[in-house]
């Protein structure tokens, strides 16, 4: 029998008895992110047993949601990085972005620089381990932690950081990728091989299927003519989260483009943030300090930043639901002990 309360002193008036052999046991009655008490006892042919002290628990929030950000943040082939940093950084850190993605972030001259700048903040930003190449992920580890990482080839001199993240309170685990393809119009062609030679490789670590972010500058966009690249990530049913959210800021503005201080208002970007089809898109919004159509304020790079909001319905594991549950009545002395064990 397996008593359930919201309370450690007001007990329940029934209790539910497993009627078939294991000691697993599963409810959609309890509510996310809450506190409960739970007290057992056991059954056999000689009646039952006491109940035994309760133990507290907390349920899980009832989703995972997370707010992931990309920026090409040009560090070498932009000048004055020095002056530019602290200020990308302040941005990245005010935005609330639980995971960052960069691109254009730094070999072995600036790396170090990149990764003192944009770790810390309010959510204790960390570089994931296995980032280089110009390709970092910054993670918040006050919400998550790393299971594993590093970085592939892709082709044509490029790579592609990834990072497989678990969420602490949910203890869901997703695989965040950063990503910046080959530059130039005319290399649609050597975009798609390091597209396919991507996706390959994410399948080569991702066998649990879990849910995927790839975020970065993939030079590719609606406004590409023979655009290779889209229609590949959509076969592999990853859908463009600026096209999906419920909810848009600055979508009209072109992400990687910009006449002088005058931005270019044709909603096409070469940065985008793909997301697999476990993913439910909240919001999606693009950081343009804009007057009118004029960018105002420190100039930062020739990218802008981008960030998404997605959820994750909690996983449910069909093995431990029990279908042979009834209730009984139950009597609980109010003197027997009480535990906080989890």
């Amino acid at each position: 029998d397996i008593a359930l309360s919201a309370s450690e002193k007001e007990l329940p008036v029934q209790a539910s008895r497993l009627t078939v052999g294991g000691t697993s046991f599963a409810t959609d009655q309890l509510k996310p992110d809450s506190t409960y008490w739970v007290r057992v006892r056991a059954v056999g042919e000689a009646g039952v047993s006491e109940f035994g002290p309760a133990t507290k628990f907390q349920t899980p929030p009832a989703a995972t949601k997370v707010t992931v950000g990309a920026w090409n943040i040009c560090s070498e082939a932009c000048s004055g990085y020095g002056g530019r940093v602290g200020g990308q950084a302040a941005q990245v850190h005010a935005s609330g972005v639980d995971v960052m993605t960069l691109q254009e972030a730094g070999g072995k001259r600036v790396g170090g620089t990149t990764k003192r700048a944009f770790s810390g903040g309010p959510l204790a930003l960390v570089a994931a381990e296995g980032g280089g190449n110009s390709r970092y992920i910054f993670y918040s580890s006050k919400k998550y932690e790393q299971l594993a990482g590093g970085r592939w080839p892709i082709g044509n001199g490029r790579w592609a950081a990834w990072a497989r993240l678990q969420d602490k309170e949910t203890e869901q685990s997703f695989i965040v990728l950063s990503v910046h393809l080959l530059t130039g119009n005319n290399k649609n062609g050597p975009r798609a091989s390091q597209m396919r030679t991507l996706l390959s490789r994410l399948a080569s670590v991702n066998s649990a299927k879990d849910p995927v972010v790839m975020a970065g500058d993939f030079n590719s966009g609606t406004h590409r003519r023979a655009d290779t690249v889209g229609p590949i990530v959509r076969a592999a049913e990853y859908r463009d989260t600026v096209e999906v959210a419920t909810e848009t800021t600055n979508a009209q503005v072109n992400t990687g483009s910009r006449r002088g201080n005058r931005a270019i208002m044709s909603a096409d970007h070469v940065d985008h943030i793909y997301v697999s089809e476990q993913w439910s898109v909240n919001s999606w919004r693009q950081w343009a300090n804009l007057s009118g159509t004029t960018y105002v304020g420190k100039w930062l790079s020739d990218h802008n930043m981008i960030g998404t909001t997605v959820m994750l319905k909690p996983k449910t594991d069909e093995k431990k639901l029990i279908s042979q549950v009834v209730e009984v009545p139950v009597s609980i002395a109010t003197s027997a002990a009480a535990s906080t064990q989890s």
